[in-house]
Order: C-alpha cells, then structure tokens, then sequence
C-alpha cells in the first residue's frame, strides 16, 4: 500500500511559514539605535537649521513608526512569532531617547550658527547648559511630540 495516492504528489502543497520562537534583541537594539539616531538628527535639524515647530509632530509619527518597525524588524526578520512584550517598551524607550538626542542636536546647532558671536563655540556651551536650554523650551509642542513618539514606536513594535 502507497503511503500517498499517486496523484496526490501534483498537488500545490501550502507553504509552511517559518516561525520565531525568541525574538534576537542584540539585532533589534542595534536596529533600533541606528533608527534612532537618524530620527534624532532628523528632529535636530528641522528646529535647530529650518525652525519647524509643529511639523515636527509629523516627524514624530513617522519617526516614531520607524523606530517601532525597524525594532521589530531587527528581532524577528519577519518571521511569523509569538506576541513580544519587551520590544514595544524598548521602542518605546528608544523613541524618547530620539527627542532627548533631538533636543540636544538643536541646541548645539544653535550654539554653532549663533550669527555675530565673539566667543568660541566651547565658551558658548559652557555659557549655555544643556539643562537649562531644555527646560526652557519644553512645551506643548514638545510634550505631544514626546507622545507620538512613544506611542507610534510602540505600536510599530507589536
């Protein structure tokens, strides 16, 4: 007796979808951080060279969907795989990390392009912490920025 009908052997067989068991978080940091940064400079020069204030809530989103994407991307490579709870807060986390960076990258382009200044770079940072600079500019804007940030970073990971 024949283990298969010999006509069986034509038929279009269902592909098997390969699975992930764990997902490969060394992959999915070093994604995310390379997304990150890019998200950062990004935020960074579109206040600290072109002064966009409320279009950085679109940068966000989609900054925020690209760090979420790239994390999940990093630890699954797009294999079918279990529900994740540690990467949607890593994304998260990395999303905020973007805006601190962000925030940081427009201080310090502020500090360069400062038109007229008789003192060297060095003693302009010195003369203006970082510190100070945030909490002077954090508001509404920023705290929605942060939101979105987070927000889309952690649904994108999912």
């Amino acid at each position: 007796e024949l283990a298969r009908a010999p006509g069986e052997r034509y038929l279009a067989r269902e592909p098997s979808t390969p699975t992930a068991s764990r997902p490969r978080l060394g992959r999915a940091v070093l994604a995310g951080v390379a997304t990150t940064l890019v998200v950062a400079m990004v935020l960074g020069v579109a206040v600290g060279v072109f002064d966009l204030r409320e279009g950085l809530l679109v940068i966000a989103v989609v900054g925020g969907a690209a760090i979420g994407a790239t994390v999940r991307r990093g630890a699954w490579d797009g294999l079918e795989h279990p529900r994740e709870k540690r990467l949607p807060i890593l994304a998260a986390v990395l999303a905020l990390s973007a805006w601190l960076v962000g925030v940081f990258v427009d201080h310090v382009l502020g500090l360069v392009l400062l038109e007229g200044a008789a003192t060297g770079l060095v003693e302009r940072i010195a003369a203006a912490p970082f510190g100070a600079y945030l909490a002077g500019r954090f508001g509404p804007v920023d705290a929605l920025e942060l939101v979105l940030l987070a927000a889309f970073a952690w649904r994108g990971a999912r």
